[in-house]
C-alpha cells in the first residue's frame, strides 16, 4: 500500500540507514528495502522515468533532491492522516481502556495446576 511505503520512506529519510529504520519500524531490513524499492518502482511508473529518491554515498545512503521533497510530503501526509484518525475517533480516544483478566476456578483447582504450582514453588525454594 502506498501509505505504508510513504511512512517507511519518511522514517528512512530521518535515519538514512536501512538497519536503523528497520529496528525503529519493527521490520526486517529486507522488508524496508523492498518497500523503498516498490515506492521507487511506483514513482517510475507514474512519472514515466526513474525517480531516484536516495543514492549511495561512500558506505552510506543520502537523499536526492527528489527524495528530500518526497520526505517532506510523506511526513506531512502522515501527520494529516494521524489528525484525521484522531478526529474520526472523537471522544473515544480520550477514554481509558480497562482490561480485566482472571482464571476460572476449575482451572486453578485442577490437580494438574496444583501439581505445577507445587513443583514451581519447590524448584524456586531449591534455588534460593
Amino acid at each position: 500500500m502506498l501509505a505504508d511505503r510513504l511512512r517507511t520512506f519518511a522514517a528512512f529519510a530521518e535515519d538514512t540507514n536501512l538497519s536503523r529504520t528497520a529496528r525503529r519500524l519493527h521490520l526486517s531490513q529486507p522488508a524496508v528495502h523492498a518497500q523503498l524499492e516498490a515506492l521507487g518502482d511506483e514513482l517510475a511508473a507514474v512519472c514515466a522515468r526513474p525517480v531516484p529518491v536516495y543514492q549511495r554515498a561512500g558506505r552510506g545512503l543520502v537523499l536526492t533532491d527528489e527524495g528530500i521533497e518526497l520526505a517532506a510530503f510523506a511526513r506531512e501526509l502522515g501527520t494529516r492522516a494521524d489528525e484525521l484518525v484522531a478526529r474520526l475517533r472523537g471522544d473515544r480516544a480520550e477514554q481509558p481502556v480497562i482490561l480485566a483478566a482472571g482464571l476460572a476456578r476449575s482451572f486453578t483447582s485442577s490437580p494438574t495446576a496444583s501439581a505445577r504450582s507445587r513443583a514451581s514453588r519447590a524448584d524456586h525454594a531449591s534455588r534460593s
